[in-house]
């Protein structure tokens, strides 16, 4: 266990001694943010992966960036279109990726080759399940880090790749117009 995880717990304990005077003075209570916390760096540790603590407000939902999240699943979350028909169990904590809105994260003309490379990729860090049809990623706690670790990488090969493609396109369409400005002599 590390030593801020260690503190926090220290820290919830003694809230928890003093729980009939913070019962009474609600100003003061702060047990459920403890509480949070602390199951917070614990599934920290469990995946291997630091989370930021200001963006975590539910131990059950933790918003890593824009595309990324640890869920808890409760009884009434499902993956909404599971590629083998399987679902979490309840109480099962997994790491999340999900596009969308696909292929638009890499800009507004759509680039689905591309985008089905990038998706590709990731699904070959082996995801306990996959949604194809909401583009969603659900890692268990096993291999959560190591996509968690390249995650930032590969997205940039793919940013970067498709900024190659749209100057690509952009040249053949200057070309075409170039072509066609010539034939009006």
């Amino acid at each position: 266990m590390n030593n801020i995880l260690k503190r926090y717990k220290e820290f919830l304990e003694l809230n928890e001694k003093f729980s009939d005077i913070l019962d009474t003075d609600y100003r003061i209570d702060n047990r459920y943010t403890l509480r949070n916390t602390v199951k917070v760096l614990e599934l920290s540790e469990e995946f291997g992966i630091s989370f930021n603590l200001t963006n975590a407000c539910s131990w059950e939902n933790i918003p890593v960036d824009e595309y990324r999240r640890v869920i808890t699943f409760g009884s009434g979350a499902r993956i909404s279109y599971p590629d083998d028909d399987r679902q979490p169990d309840i109480g099962e904590t997994l790491y999340i990726i999900s596009f969308p809105t696909g292929p638009y994260v890499f800009g507004e003309h759509y680039p689905q080759e591309l985008f089905r490379g990038f998706f590709r990729e990731l699904v070959s860090y082996e995801p306990k399940y996959l949604d194809t049809v909401n583009k969603t990623l659900y890692f268990s706690k096993d291999n959560a880090k190591y996509i968690h670790e390249d995650f930032e990488g590969i997205l940039k090969k793919y940013r970067d790749k498709v900024k190659e493609d749209a100057k690509r396109i952009r040249i053949e369409k200057l070309k075409q117009e170039l072509e066609e400005l010539g034939d009006t002599k």
